[in-house]
């Protein structure tokens, strides 16, 4: 990013404006680029960093003017947001000491979670609200001048600013109130209001420095719009009724209109509640400057997407649906199932017979005979959505609701659109999506839900077009105090592949489908699990990846060799990296199969073989350019000024005068809302630490004598457990001062100050400040009978560009042996036997293992010593996949037990200290005939319970219960499919119970991954004997059925004597 600062101008006209005409005390400029990750990816592919560049601090238009840069500043809004938290620390700096530390309450709650809708506005930093428990609060809040900003005092702003925000911020004070007033209410809050406004293509913020105090003691709403009636919408709702449209009445009454369509209105297979209504009213009046969307986009590596999710639709019931139409444009293309895990044509043509996907339309075309490559990506659009509205915006009618299916052509390596028209095949598939909707619908129900989507986002966009028309609209904000149900969504996405075999162009014989994500699986295996490698090293192990003897990968290598690495900057080097992954993978989904299985599939493919990608692209949930072309016209609905003239109709718009006893009576507000409260948080009086739901605060005094802590440090964790763990720390100087910060968000560590600037200050970071020392392991450890060790780059040296990987293992009572094994090698490993294009069991030294190593049990892999660190503790650099542990465990384990292995120990584990790890091992019990399978309710998400049912159906080893009460039993499993957040937290909560002193704990996310530090963790924290880690996700765990039913069987089977390890299964075991 320091580069990427030289293009833009120190300061814009509005922020020069607002400081030089102000006092120095009453605003600060906060530049925060050295902190931004400009390599991270928008939803367009394009990384921050050249957003930021194409944009040259050029500020966000209005809109109708200067598009393109529209368009830059919606694509960085989502991802520049979440920076404000350099608003706080600059007022820590600038506020006298606070004798309580301030928790910002958004990350009380926990993304995926239950939670109300108000939350994700405080969680992404639209508002940031901070409170220290005690009833004081700091809020920070946007500002829009509407003025010469240069006028306006700090104080005066941020009135405005909280003027603005009550609606939303009212619910956020009264779940405090809430909480502190428990039994009585009678509490008074002292809030500081601070105002700020956001210069993202600066990576700037204007900072007001002097707030305004208010005293809160009563946050019903400001009596200017009328209540919202929410027991009619929960009537409307009950009754079924598709929504049809709504009517505005004078006073402001929100009427709903629905008909009866033979079946009840649902939502992933629910009736229609007030949670599906908070969504979509907080993505079109609070979903920020992002349109309502979803989409795959590109991630880092071709085999991963990202999932984006505009309009905050993430971890809701809109998100949930618009995710799975877009990942059901794979089965129109291939024909499989990407849930199901399975073909499923003959299903879909049972009910549409005339359907065929994209492939089969592809190969029976005989002008597709010259096609040796296409690419193209479907898309669902409101093309189609017709809906009317009166001209004086009191009435809609919702006339057609149906999404469009649409194809964009790609150019091959960019990525970006293509050029040309889109080939029939491809627009003939497309026609057949939007004629046969409806039976598709029969077969894939969350298409029927699209239409319930865009009814509920058309209804509000309407709502919200009214309002700014000048029409009484109630008070809709009463929505955000909705409880949302949890519902986690993914965050990333498997490249959904698949290899087709294709017969001659022209030809009507049948395509073969099969599916290849595993493959993706693998491939993501040997990316780091903790960040992105620097750009050169990662473009030179995509590189030595490739093939010669294949062309396509030759003429990259050749390209590539043209150029001077160190010349380019990371947009590229990532870029290139890209291309040749992309290649290594289309290579890796062949050559995987069995040389057999190969040969009859080229010989069906009539021909030189054809890629055919049809990438997943999203849906345009924008509803505003709907209601824009909206027009007019007899509807057959009785509305307000219906039958006058024009001019009488307009004059009807907010004629309703609205007396000073009617605004009170508004106050009172809407009835039946949810009462929502704060989650414990704060320190308490003289305390230094306190935990709270998954997390703590706690301070560590200062050391006497001076020094860069003089005045001590203070820490605050969200949501320890997870894999979206955020922390802050502060170091403050002798003086009570802050002096440093520390922050860990989205997988990043930041440490770093504020140095001043003109007109501001400006975050400078230092992220060396506390590296993880790693403990000194002799070359020599003493082992335990039947226990061997592995340990990789033994000396310390992890050079992920290095072309050999360092081995040494070690049997009991005996010199270790050690190995310089290429690095390609263990990649073979860590792909596993359906990704090997060797087909070859063996892998040297370690299948077979070497002679003197025959009475070997099992094989215990030496963790790295940072992951028994947390990660906002220390800073981690990102390993290659080849070189963790964890994964090269996982990987040994899986290649002994796949088809064919070579004989083999009964399985490999993972050693988190090699002082304790062996001995803990050795004493471990065995798990015996029977073991306790734990499925708690609250645990399997609405969508999830069939699973549930399906687990505990096939589970024959012993008991299911809602809650581990192991008993006898010496191993506990623990499924579920909530976040894997709540997951871990919800394991780490098992393992400190008295009753599992000495057990096996093994715990399986269906939901994502976990942090690789989570069983040290228990290990470190707990009496457990071992635990066992096992991850899943939207596409894996439709093997967890299976998977569960064998080890059930295998544990009856094979008696009470083998080592847990031993068992085939999902989990990797840690001692």
């Amino acid at each position: 990013m320091r580069q990427a600062r030289k293009l833009i101008p120190f300061l814009c006209v509005f922020f020069g404006a607002a400081v030089a005409a102000q006092p120095a005390a009453e605003w600060t400029v906060v530049d925060y680029a050295d902190l931004v990750d400009g390599r991270e990816l928008s939803q367009s592919g394009e990384s921050v960093s050249r957003l930021l560049e194409k944009l040259g601090g050029r500020t966000l238009p209005p809109p109708g003017q200067r598009g393109e840069d529209r368009r830059l500043h919606k694509l960085l809004d989502p991802l520049l947001e979440p920076y404000a938290f350099v608003l706080a620390d600059v007022l820590d700096t600038i506020e006298p000491p606070h004798e309580q530390p301030l928790v910002e309450v958004g990350q009380l709650w926990r993304p995926g979670a239950g939670q109300p809708a108000w939350v994700e506005l405080l969680r992404v930093r639209r508002f940031i609200v901070e409170s220290d428990g005690t009833g004081t609060l700091r809020a920070v809040l946007p500002w829009t001048p509407t003025g010469d900003p240069g006028n306006v005092k700090s104080v005066a702003a941020a009135q405005q600013a909280w003027d603005r925000a009550w609606p939303v911020l009212r619910h956020v004070l009264a779940a405090e109130r809430h909480r502190l007033g428990v039994p009585r209410e009678e509490v008074t809050l002292d809030v500081r209001v601070y105002p700020y406004a956001h210069s993202a293509a600066q990576t700037r913020f204007l900072l007001g420095r002097v707030p305004h105090r208010v005293q809160v003691d009563d946050t019903r709403p400001r009596g200017d719009r009328p209540p919202l009636d929410l027991g009619r919408l929960r009537r409307f709702l009950k009754s079924g009724l598709t929504l049809e449209g709504g009517r505005l009445d004078p006073q402001g009454g929100l009427i709903p209109f629905g008909s009866d369509r033979g079946r009840p209105a649902t939502i992933l297979g629910r009736g229609l509640e007030l949670s599906d209504l908070a969504v979509a009213y907080r993505a079109v009046a609070h979903g920020g400057l992002p349109d309502p969307a979803m989409s795959l986009d590109r991630g880092h590596s071709p085999w991963e997407a990202k999932v984006y999710y505009g309009g905050r639709l993430r971890d809701t019931s809109l998100g949930w649906v618009s995710l799975l139409c877009d990942v059901r444009f794979k089965t129109f293309s291939m024909g499989l199932g990407i849930e199901e895990n399975r073909d499923l044509r003959a299903e879909i043509r049972a009910q549409v017979p005339s359907f065929k996907t994209h492939v089969e339309r592809f190969a029976a075309d005989p002008a597709s005979a010259g096609v040796s490559a296409q690419q193209t990506r479907l898309w669902f659009y409101p093309d189609r959505v017709d809906l009317t509205v009166a001209p004086q915006s009191d009435v809609l009618a919702l006339r057609h609701v149906r999404m469009s299916a649409a194809s964009e052509r790609l150019a091959n390596e960019t990525f970006a659109p293509g050029e040309g028209n889109e080939p029939p095949w491809t627009l003939a598939t497309i026609a057949a999506i939007n004629e046969h909707y409806d039976g598709l619908a029969n077969v894939f129900p969350e298409l029927a839900d699209l239409d319930q989507v865009v009814r509920l986002l058309s209804f509000f966009t309407w709502l919200d077009q009214a309002a700014r028309a000048g029409q009484l609209v109630p008070d809709l904000d009463a929505l955000l105090a909705i409880d949302l149900p949890a519902l986690p969504t993914p965050r990333t996405f498997p490249q959904m592949l698949s290899f087709n075999a294709l017969p001659a162009a022209g030809s009507a014989a049948v395509v073969a489908s099969f599916d290849r994500v595993p493959v993706v699986d693998a491939l993501e295996m040997l990316n780091p699990e903790d960040g992105l490698l620097d750009p050169r090293v990662r473009l030179q192990r995509a590189l030595a990846g490739l093939d010669r003897q294949v062309d396509e990968e030759a003429a990259l290598l050749a390209e590539a060799a043209r150029m001077d690495p160190a010349s380019l900057g990371h947009d590229l080097l990532d870029l290139l990296a890209y291309r040749a992954q992309r290649l290594r993978m289309h290579r890796t989904v062949l050559g995987g199969f069995d040389p057999g299985q190969r040969a009859r599939l080229e010989e069906r493919a009539a021909g030189a073989l054809r890629v055919i990608s049809v990438g997943v692209g999203g849906l345009d949930l924008d509803m505003s350019k709907v209601i824009a072309r909206a027009t007019s016209r007899s509807m057959g609905l009785v509305g307000v000024g219906d039958g006058l003239p024009a001019a009488q109709r307009k004059a009807t718009v907010n004629a309703v005068e609205v007396s000073a006893e009617t605004r009170e009576r508004w106050r009172e507000g809407s009835r039946g809302l949810p009462r929502n409260v704060m989650p414990d948080h704060g320190i308490g009086d003289g305390g230094l630490h306190r935990a709270f739901r998954d997390g703590w605060i706690e301070r560590t005094p200062g050391a006497s004598g001076g020094g860069e802590d003089a005045g001590g440090t203070q820490r605050i964790v969200y949501g320890a457990s997870g894999p979206e763990a955020l922390a802050r720390a502060v170091h403050f100087d002798g003086d009570g001062r802050p002096r440093r910060f520390e922050r860990f968000e989205r997988g990043r560590r930041w440490s770093y100050a504020f140095e001043g600037a003109a007109n501001g200050v400006r975050a400078v970071r230092s992220d060396d400040a506390t590296p993880a020392v790693a403990s000194a392991v002799p070359e020599t450890v003493e082992l335990p009978e039947k226990l061997a060790l592995l340990r990789i780059d033994p000396e310390g040296r992890s050079d992920p560009a290095s072309p050999t990987v360092s081995l040494r293992l070690q049997a009991p009572a005996a010199e270790p042996l050690d190995a310089t094994v290429p690095r390609w090698v263990v990649q073979r490993l860590i792909l596993g036997r359906e990704a090997d294009l060797a087909h070859d069991p063996s892998l040297p030294g370690l299948a077979p293992l070497p002679p003197g190593f025959e009475d070997i049990e099992s094989l215990m892999v030496l963790g790295r010593e940072a992951v028994n660190h947390r990660p906002w503790e220390h800073a981690i650099a990102p390993l290659a996949g080849e070189q963790d542990p964890q994964r090269v465990a996982a990987a040994i384990d899986d290649w002994w037990d796949a088809p064919g292995a070579l004989p083999a120990p009964g399985g490999t584990v993972v050693g988190i200290d090699w002082t304790t790890s062996p001995e803990r091992w050795a004493a471990a019990p065995r798990p015996g005939s029977k073991a306790l399978l734990v499925l708690p309710p609250d645990g399997f998400p609405h969508g999830t319970e069939d699973l549930a049912k399906r687990l505990a159906d096939v589970w024959t080893a012993g008991r299911v219960s809602e809650k581990a009460d192991p008993g006898s039993q010496a191993l506990i499993l623990l499924i579920s499919a909530e976040t894997p957040e709540l997951f871990a937290a919800r394991l780490r909560a098992i393992a400190a119970a008295p009753s599992m002193q000495g057990k096996l704990l093994a715990g399986w996310s269906l939901a994502g991954p976990v942090r690789a530090d989570l069983a040290p963790w228990i290990l470190q924290e707990t009496s457990v004997a071992g635990v066992g880690i096992a991850e899943g996700s939207v596409v894996s765990r439709r093997a967890a059925v299976e998977q569960l039913a064998r080890i059930a069987r295998e544990l009856a089977s094979r008696g009470s004597t083998d080592r847990v390890e031993s068992f085939a299964g999902p989990f990797l075991w840690h001692f």
